[in-house]
């Protein structure tokens, strides 16, 4: 994490603390499209260290972790921007945790860019209200297909029990993918101040989006 400038507002990243089920690659990907002009801050349900798959990227980079702080103590008043990389994990530790949703809500609310990229839609799933219903019902959003998740999932990675194409329609939002239902089709979506894409091929077009959405 590059050190804060008090000149500079700030991007909250979250991360999952799912067992290495992050891409360095993707995270890195984020942090350089902003952090020339945001201080970017990461972020995960327990905070410390969360570890990168090991890859090709990983080892060249020589990074192999990032250290995160717990989402009790980010005050979501403090940035302008939340993104959730692409990431499995998500769908075991993000789905239906309440602080993520606390804080995707105050952002959400406040007009504040929120910003997830293909599995990491699955964090918008933990915004509910009192009455324990989905607060973006009727919203247009993308996310990863069906076949997708089906077809591309590591054989090591246990299936949650919903995909995110029928969660998303089941809980009264609108579903949205390339016409082709190609899974490496750049297709983002932009509703009210949310920003989804479908796939990781999507993900510097919705991050290129978030960008200007903030200047």
């Amino acid at each position: 994490m590059s050190e804060h400038d008090r000149n500079k507002k700030n991007i909250l990243v979250i991360l999952s603390n799912s067992d290495k089920s992050i891409d360095y690659k993707i995270v890195q990907q984020v942090y350089d499209e902003f952090s020339s002009e945001f201080n970017v801050l990461a972020s995960s349900p327990i905070g410390g260290i969360v570890q990168f798959l090991a890859n090709d990227e990983a080892q060249e980079s020589g990074v192999d972790s990032k250290k995160t702080i717990p989402f009790d103590l980010v005050d979501p008043q403090n940035f302008e921007a939340l993104v959730i990389p692409s990431m499995y994990g998500g769908m075991i530790d993000l789905v239906n945790n309440e602080r993520l949703g606390y804080l995707v809500i105050e952002m959400y609310k406040s007009k504040k860019i929120v910003t997830c990229i293909e599995y990491g839609v699955s964090g918008l799933l933990s915004a509910k209200n009192i009455g324990n219903e989905w607060i973006f019902d009727g919203l247009s959003l993308t996310g990863p297909t069906l076949h997708q998740e089906l077809v591309d999932k590591p054989p090591d990675f246990t299936v949650p029990s919903f995909y995110m194409e029928t969660v998303i329609r089941s809980n009264g939002g609108e579903y949205s993918c390339s016409k082709e239902r190609d899974p490496s089709a750049i297709h983002v979506i932009v509703d009210s101040n949310i920003v989804t894409a479908q796939n990781q091929s999507s993900s510097c077009l919705a991050l290129k989006i978030t960008k200007l959405l903030l200047s």
